[in-house]
């Protein structure tokens, strides 16, 4: 395995002497072959993923790379989430806090893809295991399989690239977190006749979406009608391929990067992992949280300032925590007074999509990687949900299956049961729509946290005392004509 062979085997005389007789072709083969393979560690936010790869790392001589993109940014501990010194435990880390915010362009995922395979061929070459850990599946998927993407799924480019070079004809064009394959065929004339805009932000997310619902129906249905950069990203590809992104996707059949990959999927029950992570925000804004985003918010204001509107779907502004805090920045900047009501919002409003993505990182564990069904994959769910029992119910079982895996032992891990529960339909893409707050929400789990949210409840509440009010007013002027009446009646 690779963790029998570290480089201090190498330096061992007697191991190195073993270089200049026949021994070495052994030695550096399965060295060789170590280097195609690395641990995965996957799981949602506040699953313990982490903790996870940092405790497999102490046991198999291994190494982190990251594949989180906000903790690819330094500067912003608490926002981003980065493990502390103390929690990395002297195990080395690749990929982590290497742009600065403020000077830099925001990373793309190709940059990260050339950073991360020389940390990981660094990694092995030097005898030691990479463990790829990160909430970013984007990335995880980039890294993992080959010509999964060809542009970065907001459409940017690498430093000093042009933002959309032209595509010939039968040339793969990127797709939103996997690549296509090549077998484009001839171009549909009625599906090429629709007129596809050329910028997303010269339209409304209505018109983007009645065009995508004319040329792609599948996919207009998973997508929300707000989410303009998504649509406006299979618009694109619809209009360099002729054919619709649904399709494509469905046609993928990925190249894996490495002769063999071990998962370990940090599982947790859904109403112990939203406890914790709405515990988690309190946390942060305890240990600094605000003072972080005021910090930052300040910066980026004033470089705005005369400029486009701050963007929150690029670079670092994605983090959780920047867009949800806004209304209280911006109002701290301009000098107006925030009230108690305000930041509860903000703080909600920060839980409640911390909660979401949460479960968006979970669909794409099901809907993506376990989907693929590749034999190559090997994957074992581990149960983060009570704390106390971690040993017993996380370390010790992975540990036990990444040994098995270095040995080339049979695994006792659960993948099919994993993959056959993937293979089930999902209504993550039901669409329900609030009329009262003009919003529509995808799936079930949305639509009952929306009913329940604070914003709704007001307005449900506002609704409620403005149909009392205007049935007491209704009856006070009723009750008024009858008593005018039968003076008048009186009176004559």
């Amino acid at each position: 395995s690779c963790a029998t062979w570290s480089f201090s085997n190498i330096q061992n005389p007697v191991a190195f002497a073993g270089f200049r007789s026949g021994a070495p072709r052994l030695i550096m083969a399965r060295v060789a072959k170590q280097m195609e393979r690395a641990i995965v560690v996957l799981g949602c936010t506040g699953a313990g993923k982490t903790k996870m790869s940092i405790e497999l790392c102490e046991r198999f001589n291994g190494e982190v790379i990251n594949a989180d993109a906000m903790q690819l940014y330094r500067g912003l501990p608490i926002v981003t989430n980065v493990a502390t010194l103390a929690e990395r435990r002297d195990v080395p880390h690749h990929c982590l806090e290497l742009v600065d915010p403020h000077l830099d362009a925001p990373y793309t995922v190709h940059e990260f893809l050339a950073k991360a395979t020389a940390a990981v061929e660094d990694v092995c070459r030097r005898g030691k295991v990479p463990v790829v850990v990160g909430g970013t599946n984007y990335y995880i998927e980039a890294l993992l399989f080959r010509d999964s993407l060809a542009v970065e799924e907001s459409g940017a480019s690498p430093r000093g690239a042009a933002a959309n070079p032209p595509v010939p004809p039968h040339e793969p064009t990127p797709t939103e977190g996997r690549g296509e394959d090549d077998a484009s065929g001839p171009t549909d004339p009625e599906r090429a006749s629709v007129d596809v805009v050329p910028a997303a932000g010269e339209v409304s997310e209505q018109s983007l979406h009645e065009q995508l619902v004319a040329v792609d129906p599948m996919m207009a249905e998973r997508l929300h009608p707000n989410d303009k950069r998504k649509i406006a990203r299979s618009l694109e590809v619809f209009q360099r391929r002729g054919v619709p992104h649904s399709e494509i996707l469905a046609q993928q059949v990925p190249e894996l990067r490495f002769e063999s990959v071990c998962c370990i999927w940090v599982g947790c029950e859904q109403p112990a992992l939203d406890a914790r992570l709405d515990t988690r925000v309190d946390d942060m804004i305890c240990g600094g949280l605000m003072k972080e985003l005021e910090s930052f918010h300040a910066q980026t204001a004033a470089a705005a300032r005369g400029g486009p509107a701050i963007n929150f779907t690029q670079g670092i502004l994605q983090a959780i925590g920047f867009k949800e805090f806004a209304p209280v920045l911006t109002a701290k900047a301009e000098g107006k007074e925030v009230t108690d009501a305000l930041l509860a919002e903000c703080v909600d409003d920060m839980k409640l999509q911390t909660r979401r993505y949460a479960r968006k990182q979970t669909r794409w564990i099901t809907n993506r990687l376990l989907r693929q069904d590749n034999p190559a994959v090997h994957c074992l769910k581990v149960d983060s949900t009570h704390a106390p029992a971690w040993d017993r119910t996380a370390r010790e079982p992975a540990a036990l299956f990444v040994q098995k895996w270095l040995d080339g032992s049979p695994l006792p891990g659960n993948c099919q049961e994993l993959r056959a529960r993937a293979a089930e339909p999902d209504e993550v893409w039901k669409k329900y729509t609030c009329e009262r707050c003009d919003r529509i929400l995808n799936g079930k789990h949305e639509w009952e946290i929306h009913l329940n949210s604070r914003q709704h409840r007001k307005r449900k509440r506002r609704r409620v005392d403005g149909a009392a009010t205007a049935t007491r007013s209704l009856r006070h002027s009723q009750t008024a004509d009858i008593g005018g009446h039968d003076l008048q009646s009186d009176g004559s």
